[in-house]
């Protein structure tokens, strides 16, 4: 659910960015790499989710996610995702 977490924030800021284009556009997850778990979350814990965009080549962009608790660094992923016009 961390990582899902991660995948969301991201693809909102994917929308977010590429809004002025007025069209139809479909949001794909295309991978999760470099992910590291540092702390155990427990329910009650408030998730602190911040998103960077790092690279933007073509329709891909790539993503820093890091989510902590307590100023803790809990979780940190890379994510890429695709913008696929719809037809």
């Amino acid at each position: 659910m961390i990582l899902e977490s991660i995948a969301q924030a991201s693809s909102i800021l994917l929308y977010k960015n590429s809004r002025k284009f007025k069209k139809k556009e479909t949001y794909y997850l295309a991978s999760i790499d470099y992910v590291r778990f540092r702390y155990p979350v427990v329910p009650g814990d408030q998730l602190i989710i911040e998103v960077t965009c790092e690279k933007k080549i073509l329709n891909f962009t790539k993503f820093k996610g890091i989510i902590t608790v307590n100023n803790k660094i809990v979780c940190e992923a890379k994510i890429t995702g695709v913008i696929s016009p719809d037809n």
